[in-house]
């Protein structure tokens, strides 16, 4: 198991909110697979069963590593300018393999905006392919449980499990 300082993304040096949605999937997957090259894991870790947990924002990149893009509207070019087309959904857009479950905590931006899956690509969500344990609350005043409900139930290829 790992935890990722992400960087512009810590206590102690949080920075570009944009930075966060750009480089969240990017590190979770370049971390698992820097650690999983470790000689002290060869017999510990079984490749065929790599799951990953994210709570908030980390549950927003994990929804990237599994395929999930965002949708290209005004929002998201306002807020992420010229990243928007590292971020967006694209067809040739497909789940990380390494991944073969994921555990997702109020993942974020299911209640960004006006569609209901907020900043996400509905099609891009339906990629998802591995089972899949949503939490969520139901006060939730930051990711907003319907907008989480929204994504779960947009998740349509992955065996998947909401738990309130």
């Amino acid at each position: 198991m790992a935890s990722i300082d992400h960087t512009d993304s810590t206590y102690r040096d949080v920075a570009s909110f944009v930075s966060t949605v750009v480089n969240r999937s990017l590190d979770q997957r370049f971390v698992d697979r820097e650690i999983l090259k470790m000689p002290i894991w060869k017999d510990l870790c079984d490749l065929n069963a790599v799951g990953i947990i994210g709570y908030s924002m980390g549950a927003f990149g994990a929804l990237r590593t599994l395929g999930a893009g965002l949708e290209e509207n005004d929002v998201v070019k306002r807020y992420f300018g010229r990243f928007t087309s590292m971020i967006v959904a694209k067809p040739s857009d497909e789940p990380d393999p390494l991944f073969k479950a994921a555990v997702l905590f109020a993942p974020w931006g299911g209640a960004v905006g006006t569609s209901p899956t907020g900043v996400w690509n509905k099609e891009s969500l339906a990629k998802i392919n591995v089972p899949t344990l949503w939490i969520a609350g139901s006060q939730d005043d930051v990711a907003g449980y319907r907008g989480i409900v929204n994504l779960f139930e947009s998740a349509v290829d992955s065996k998947r499990y909401l738990l309130t």
